[in-house]
C-alpha cells in the first residue's frame, strides 16, 4: 500500500518541481529585463561586506532611497572583495517594486543567460518528465489492482 502511494506521488513531485523552477526563472529574466528597460537609478551605501576566497562569493548590504523617499535595504551578490561599508554604489531599481534592484556594476553577479537556458531546460525536463509519469502511471495503476500489504 505504502509503495502505490509513493509510485502516484513520485510524477507530482517532478511535475510541481518542473512548474516552480520554470516559474522561478521566468520571474528572474523578467524582473531583470523590466530593470534593464525601466528601472530608476538610485546611489547606495554599503552598509556591510562580506569576504571570502572563492570567485563571485561575496556578499554586500545596500541601503537606497527610492523615488518616493522610501528606504530600502538589499543584499547583493558581487566578484569583488573591494567593497567596503560607507562605500557607494549605483543601485537601478522599478518604480513600482523598490525592493527589485540589481547594481549597475561589472562586479555584480546577475543572472547569466546561461543559467537562464540551463534553467529553462530542467525546468521544462522535469515538467515533462512528472507529466508524462502521470499519464503513464494512469493507464498502469487502472489496469493493476493494488496487492501491495
Amino acid at each position: 500500500m505504502r509503495n502505490a502511494f509513493l509510485w502516484r506521488l513520485f510524477p507530482w513531485i517532478f511535475l510541481v518541481s518542473g512548474l516552480v523552477v520554470s516559474g522561478e526563472i521566468w520571474k528572474e529574466r523578467y524582473e531583470e529585463s523590466s530593470l534593464d528597460q525601466g528601472g530608476l537609478h538610485a546611489v547606495g551605501t554599503v552598509q556591510w561586506s562580506s569576504r571570502h576566497s572563492k570567485p563571485c562569493a561575496a556578499s554586500i548590504r545596500v541601503g537606497y532611497v527610492a523615488n518616493e523617499g522610501q528606504t530600502i535595504t538589499r543584499y547583493f551578490s558581487v566578484c569583488s572583495n573591494r567593497y567596503q561599508p560607507g562605500d557607494r554604489v549605483e543601485v537601478i531599481y522599478l518604480p513600482s517594486h523598490p525592493e527589485v534592484a540589481m547594481l549597475d556594476s561589472r562586479e555584480a553577479v546577475h543572472s547569466p543567460k546561461s543559467r537562464f537556458v540551463v534553467g529553462a531546460t530542467v525546468g521544462a525536463l522535469f515538467t515533462v518528465v512528472g507529466a508524462a509519469l502521470l499519464v503513464a502511471s494512469r493507464g498502469r495503476l487502472k489496469q493493476t489492482p493494488e496487492t501491495d500489504a
